[in-house]
């Protein structure tokens, strides 16, 4: 059974981190009344739904395959992203990557993760080739990230230092 119009719409403002209609609408290049009259009508046409999902994720999407695909496509976007932070760091501290240092560098991949996923949907790729996407992110991928990898990693290795 598909959820009222009303609870997809507060779903979306949650996943977007905002509270009102007018900004839902804002975010979606729509006007306030247009939201208005998807709550009147209870329904969201085909092609807002598809852009909710692109925007607040895979979750809103119309069905299940369309959520297969934007969950994979995220994927292939996210780890390509993370790989090329994974081969930044091999160039700076390739000696300094032993298994015991890429452990305790998992929860700022986590991070990274997470973030990396928010500027996924909020650039809201519709019909942008993948590579062209990861293109756009690596370039916005600012150095102040990599900093605080580096910056993590060194600590760990002070660290490591002081026990061994």
């Amino acid at each position: 059974m598909e959820e009222p119009v009303r609870v997809f719409i507060e779903r979306a403002k949650a996943a977007l981190s905002i509270e009102t209609d007018e900004q839902l609408a804002s975010e979606l290049g729509y006007s306030k009344q247009t939201i208005a009259n998807w709550r009147r009508r209870g329904s969201v046409p085909e092609k807002a739904r598809a852009l909710i999902a692109h925007v607040a994720g895979p979750e809103f999407a119309l069905n299940e395959w369309r959520q297969l695909a934007l969950e994979q496509r995220e994927k292939t976007i996210l780890y390509a992203c993370l790989a090329n932070v994974y081969s930044r760091l091999l160039e700076d501290h390739k000696a300094d990557l032993t298994p015991e240092n890429l452990a305790k560098l998992g929860p700022a991949f986590n991070n990274l993760e997470t973030g990396i996923l928010g500027h996924i949907r909020a650039m809201a790729f519709h019909g942008v080739p993948e590579a062209e996407v990861i293109r756009r992110l690596l370039d916005r991928m600012d150095d102040e990230r990599m900093m605080e990898l580096t910056w993590f990693f060194i600590d760990v290795r002070k660290c490591l230092r002081e026990q061994g």
